[in-house]
């Protein structure tokens, strides 16, 4: 009874821990705090300590249900799933969302969780195939190469280019960065991690003490330094490229919520104060006496009359889009994604603030939801404009968000696209360290590029008008001539 209230009790803390996750990322948006977090991270290991509890008793003496041939086959198969799910979920797009803090991590937590039972099952075979020479060279050095192939990345990234890892990684660098995590996670396992195991913390100073043949005080001394040594220069240029990157990403994204929350705070300009549409050109008069229709005409575009909701790409952009189109309506957030956007632009509808050009860029922090997208574009109705703007950054779902957006407008009449990645993809110098967030030159080609796309929405608009009533012209000529006939 006290073994199955202990894993109760982790099972129970892991529970809360996960839905502590999901409620950090879903009210905050804050995925770093929710990640690293002990408190709303502490869900996998505490699911392995329930485990630990559970095959403590019953792989001592196993009982002989647990021996039948068909539960052994059984936990062969379901090992094999739950290894084939894991897989599967590695090959997922992250999300800056619930959908991966907590549920994936979870999943995987849980499927890990399965493929451990079935691994050491009493004659299972899926025990056997985990335990191949590779891959227990792989598992016995594991820890290792999750320690070490961080710090070597940022290093070898920042030497080459600058930059953090989240700017992007060369294919080569990798590579590199692969190699030399395998050869220094070997050295760790042979000369500490084995050594310690074996002989503890004061086994192993002895013995490193006898093999290299000084005094204490020396060795401690020499090793000491070796670690601060080592420590100062990871800690440095971790912090100098890392902490650059993050810092002016955060910058640009910080002023964009000022410029926000300023515009908020300012009451939102009238009908009156916008600038009203031109007079339609004047109609020419044709030799007999007709009127021909008026040349196209687009309608001057107002900021009050754009609303735009994205996430913080557009935020870090805010200046530059209050600047460019005075009254616009900008809502945006970190962090935010294509889940969020039906709420927000049904809100704007609600309080008949919904601008006639509904401007959505929300597909940086991961795939886009087509059903989303569709319950935007139903909202925003026949008489508005949507105004799609596409993605970039150095994130491996970026080319299939911009494929997703590229078909969706396709596929639906009065939507635009607003194409911020081939703008920006000759100026990624505009851009702050993280290679995603715009600075003030950057944000001034986001506006640019939305104005752009609105304004090709408006002529096309004013085209299609004229070609209507020009069609409607000719016929009404051609009935007058026909009855004075």
């Amino acid at each position: 009874p006290r073994t199955w209230a202990r894993v109760v009790a982790a099972v129970a803390m892991a529970a809360a821990s996960a839905v502590w996750m999901g409620e950090i990322v879903s009210s905050t948006g804050d995925v770093s705090r929710a990640y690293y977090g002990t408190d709303s991270h502490a869900f996998g290991i505490l699911l392995g300590v329930a485990l630990a509890f559970v095959l403590h008793h019953a792989l001592a003496a196993p009982a002989l249900w647990m021996q039948r041939r068909a539960l052994r086959r059984g936990a062969t198969v379901l090992g094999a799933a739950a290894v084939a799910g894991l897989i599967g979920l590695s090959l997922l797009a992250p999300t800056d969302s619930v959908l991966t803090f907590p549920l994936t991590i979870a999943a995987a937590s849980a499927l890990a969780g399965i493929a451990i039972v079935a691994a050491v099952w009493p004659h299972a075979r899926l025990g056997d195939a985990l335990d191949a020479r590779p891959l227990r060279w792989i598992g016995e050095r594991s820890y290792g190469l999750y320690l070490w192939h961080w710090p070597l990345l940022v290093l070898l990234v920042a030497a080459v280019q600058g930059t953090a890892p989240e700017a992007g990684v060369p294919v080569w660098v990798g590579l590199v960065t692969l190699a030399l995590t395998v050869v220094i996670a070997e050295a760790s396992y042979r000369f500490l991690e084995t050594p310690v195991r074996r002989l503890g913390f004061r086994g192993t100073w002895r013995a490193a003490r006898a093999r290299v043949g000084v005094d204490a005080g020396a060795l401690w001394g020499t090793v000491v330094g070796s670690l601060a040594t080592t420590a100062l220069v990871f800690g440095t240029v971790a912090a100098a490229t890392t902490g650059a990157s993050v810092s002016s990403g955060e910058a640009v994204v910080a002023e964009g919520q000022a410029a926000v929350d300023a515009a908020s705070a300012s009451p939102t300009p009238s009908a009156d104060d916008q600038p009203q549409p031109d007079e339609p050109a004047p109609a020419g008069a044709l030799a007999d006496g007709a009127v021909r229709p008026p040349a196209p005409s687009p309608t001057p575009i107002s900021g009050g009359e754009v609303t735009a909701v994205g996430d913080s790409v557009m935020l870090a952009a805010a200046p530059s889009l209050y600047e460019t189109l005075p009254g616009i309506r900008v809502d945006a957030a970190v962090s935010r994604s294509s889940w969020a956007g039906p709420g927000i632009v049904d809100q704007f509808a609600a309080a008949g603030q919904l601008g006639r050009y509904v401007v959505v860029a929300l597909g940086t922090n991961g795939p886009i939801s087509r059903d989303a997208y569709e319950r935007i574009a139903a909202t925003a109705g026949p008489d508005r404009t949507l105004v799609l703007v596409n993605a970039y950054a150095p994130r491996d779902w970026i080319p299939g968000v911009n494929s997703d957006i590229t078909a969706f407008a396709a596929a639906h009449p009065g939507t635009v696209i607003a194409d911020w990645a081939s703008a920006i993809d000759p100026h990624v110098d505009y851009l702050a360290g993280d290679r995603i967030h715009p600075g003030t030159s950057g944000g001034q080609i986001y506006a640019d590029t939305v104005l752009a796309a609105i304004r090709q929405s408006e002529n096309q608009r004013a085209i299609d008008e004229y070609l209507t009533e020009t069609r409607a012209y000719r016929e009404a000529t051609r009935e007058e001539a026909r009855i004075a006939q």
